[in-house]
């Protein structure tokens, strides 16, 4: 059987409190172990990421909204991109008909809504895993993966944390996201 690791992205701390408790109950569920990491930070998100073995599963438990980060709904974009046999599960409170519009067209499972239990997010959790998320709209896909990269890039390098915010919100809102 192969490896699971979740990985949760969210700034809100009971929230990665709530991811921890859903990851538990589904290592029950399942009969099986899972490595689970929470983090505020892509940038962290990332590292994870690029150390995981190629034979693990692995599932993103993503806040769409990250204060001072690269913004969920684009880094979903660029996790589909760049890491095709990740998960993304959208976690958020943000039900609005646009946010919705552009996980779907970004490819992304429908979003886990906040606030919830930790056995629906487990519930959740196992579905996106047992499933495909619907396939990426490729022109707008294309176009959040590119900006998404462009921020990864500058957060990354530790200077351009709040001009990868601007990025973000002037392209959402170019989209008409916001």
């Amino acid at each position: 059987m192969p490896t699971l690791t979740i990985i949760g992205i969210d700034d809100y701390a009971d929230s990665c409190t709530l991811i921890t408790l859903a990851a538990q109950r589904l290592a029950r569920r399942l009969n099986q172990s899972i490595t689970t990491y929470v983090t505020h930070a892509s940038a962290e998100a990332l590292d994870l990421l690029h150390h995981q073995c190629p034979e693990t599963r692995v599932l993103v438990v993503l806040d769409l909204h990250l204060p001072g980060d690269v913004d969920g709904r684009l880094f979903g974009s660029y996790l589909r991109e760049h890491f095709p046999h990740v998960a993304v599960l959208p976690f958020t409170a943000d039900t609005s008909p646009k946010t919705l519009d552009i996980m779907r067209l970004n490819g992304m499972h429908a979003p886990v809504v906040k606030p919830t239990s930790a056995d629906l997010l487990a519930e959740r959790m196992a579905a996106a895993l047992q499933t495909s998320a619907p396939a990426p709209d490729p022109a707008l896909h294309a176009f959040h993966a590119d900006i998404a990269r462009q921020m990864v890039a500058l957060v990354r390098r530790g200077t351009g944390t709040s001009l990868a915010v601007q990025i973000a919100y002037r392209s959402l809102i170019f989209l008409g996201a916001k």
